[in-house]
């Protein structure tokens, strides 16, 4: 039986679900499965933790901390796992920019063994200087297949010369669904909309935020998350009953927040795939996406729609087509999430590791 690894960063509640059931049908398409990751936690994302199950292992650090240059990742320099991982027939890798990630993948490379990168990189993204696409092109080439969540990624892939025939897609999907179908009716006149994620510059809260209080239209809103700007967004809502801050919510919790909820909004700059669509849809959310956010192609759907500006005008005219469509936007999406599930996506990217692993090198 051949012995696959994946590795991740560290551990979180959306891969988890997603490993745990790869772990599961992996001997059904040949392989024993291990995961591996970097570290417990990185900086932004400390109330992750998460019990470790027994195929998964946490590699020796000598250094962590964090990039002030990045949003999400720490500098994680670990030890010990070059033999450790060239022990495994292949190895699917998710992300590719973290020391250990690079240097691993060199390693099997040269040893001619099988990388498969889950690349969510997407042609709209915030750092785009010459010197930053050469070298993320570079480093992809250390990858010889590739599985992508959407067609964007997929895109991205084709415009750096990836052969398509060597691109599978394996789309995001989040375990998170309600434990029971919300019996609260839509207040009828009233959207009740939703932000879950980061209170930071990317997300572009603040704006919309800023523009959503002058619209004459009818909302609430409640924010769950925190970060840099969550002081700043405190001020600016102030005493306005029509938003309320949630902070920080457990996992735990997040469903019951969804089901209390109409509309998913997330106007960030840039977003590789937006893993709360997936929660939101699976929730049978409607949608008040940005169009720098990379599932859109796969769950905007008839189920919402697409901000192209942050304008009180655009914002203003959405919320008019989200209030007159609700009611078929969010069937849509109930209907949608039947489509997007963990075990899809389990089954897609094994079934793609297994054709993959037999191609010759190019």
């Amino acid at each position: 039986m051949r012995t696959l690894v994946v590795v991740n960063n560290i551990p979180t509640p959306y891969r988890s679900d997603l490993f745990r059931r790869m772990y599961c049908l992996a001997r059904e398409y040949g392989y024993s499965m291990s995961v591996v990751y970097l570290a417990q936690s990185e900086s932004i994302r400390a109330g992750w933790n998460a019990d470790l199950e027994p195929y998964e292992t946490i590699l020796p650090i000598v250094f962590q901390g964090r990039i002030a240059s990045t949003t999400t990742s720490d500098l994680i320099i670990n030890r010990n796992y070059l033999r450790l991982l060239a022990g495994f027939d292949t190895a699917l890798f998710f992300g590719y920019s973290y020391p250990s990630i690079i240097t691993s993948a060199a390693h099997r490379r040269l040893r001619r063994q099988p990388n498969i990168l889950f690349c969510e990189s997407t042609l709209v993204e915030s750092k785009t200087s010459a010197p930053y696409r050469i070298g993320k092109v570079a480093l992809l080439k250390l990858f010889d297949l590739y599985m992508t969540p959407g067609r964007r990624s997929k895109e991205y892939l084709e415009a750096i010369g990836v052969a398509p025939e060597r691109i599978g897609i394996a789309p995001n999907a989040s375990a998170l669904t309600p434990s029971c179908p919300s019996t609260q009716a839509t207040q009828t006149g009233m959207l009740r909309l939703l932000y879950v994620g980061r209170i930071a510059p990317e997300k572009r809260l603040i704006s919309f935020v800023q523009y959503l209080r002058v619209t004459e239209q009818s909302f609430t809103m409640s924010i769950a998350g925190s970060g840099p700007e969550a002081d700043t967004l405190r001020s600016i809502v102030g005493d306005d009953k029509r938003f309320t801050l949630l902070g920080s919510v457990p996992n735990s919790k997040l469903s019951a927040v969804y089901q209390a909820h109409d509309v998913l909004v997330l106007p960030s700059e840039s977003e590789t795939w937006g893993f709360v669509v997936s929660e939101a849809v699976n929730h049978g959310l409607s949608l008040l996406l940005s169009d720098r956010i990379g599932c859109a192609p796969e769950l905007l759907v008839d189920n919402g729609c697409l901000l192209k500006a942050i304008t009180p005008e655009d914002i203003s005219c959405a919320l008019s087509e989200l209030r007159t469509n609700l009611n078929n936007f969010k069937a849509a999406s109930a209907q949608l999430s039947r489509k997007f599930t963990v075990d899809s996506q389990a089954h897609a990217l094994l079934a793609c590791a297994s054709k993959f692993s037999n191609l010759a090198r190019p």
